[in-house]
């Protein structure tokens, strides 16, 4: 990412698919759901100064339900995480993402900034 003043900021990435093999009709997996918490709370167990940057997958035009599934995932989570997210303009383009960090971050207001300047420096000049 980068901040207002075109400062890199680093940061852990993440966004997931899913994987049909033949003529599989995609059916829910509770499995995923509970693998990618827990992949997100050891990681913030391990690393509460970080954050996670998750970008939904367009390429199948599932973007959207990917985003929501994850919004709900988030709500789960309930671990003292806070979420900050793409605009509706962006998911109009098919573009969703967002930030998470642990709120007591002491980076917070900095990551916040470096979010959505990243994400409308790339979102809109790119889409």
């Amino acid at each position: 990412m980068l901040d207002p003043d075109e400062n890199e900021i680093t940061v852990i990435s993440f966004g997931f698919t899913c994987k049909r093999s033949g003529q599989h009709k995609q059916r829910y997996d509770s499995k995923v759901k509970h693998t990618i918490v827990h992949i997100i709370n050891i990681f913030f167990a391990n690393q509460p100064n970080d954050a996670i940057l998750y970008m939904c997958i367009t390429n199948d035009g599932k973007a959207r339900n990917r985003h929501i599934i994850f919004n709900n995932w988030y709500h789960e989570l309930n671990n003292g995480l806070e979420k900050h997210s793409s605009s509706s303009e962006h998911g109009k383009k098919g573009f969703y993402a967002s930030i998470l960090f642990k709120s007591n971050n002491p980076q917070k207001t900095r990551l916040i900034s470096a979010f959505y300047f990243t994400i409308d420096y790339w979102g809109l000049n790119n889409l």
